[in-house]
């Protein structure tokens, strides 16, 4: 094995940096977040239970499409970006 690579399977720190910078790169700059850099709407309730989609078919509570269309919240999936990249 060249010495150049041997330190990335063999220095834990960084390895541990390595990790995170691919998850930064793979998976916080991804598709993902441009999916949730999009634009939601207001609520008067605060609740969005007052908001709905219009198609020419019908019309979607939000928080059905939501729960249709999202595994999880933006809570959640912010979360799960900060976890995958925490700098530590």
């Amino acid at each position: 094995m060249e010495d150049a690579i041997k330190p990335f399977f063999s220095d834990p720190v960084l390895q541990k940096r390595l990790a995170k910078f691919l998850a930064l790169q793979c998976f916080r700059n991804s598709a993902l977040e441009h999916l949730h850099a999009g634009i939601a709407p207001s609520s008067k309730t605060g609740d969005y239970s007052d908001v709905v989609v219009c198609t020419p078919f019908e019309e979607i509570p939000w928080l059905v499409l939501l729960r249709r269309v999202c595994a999880g919240s933006f809570e959640e999936i912010l979360a799960l970006v900060v976890i995958a990249v925490r700098l530590e």
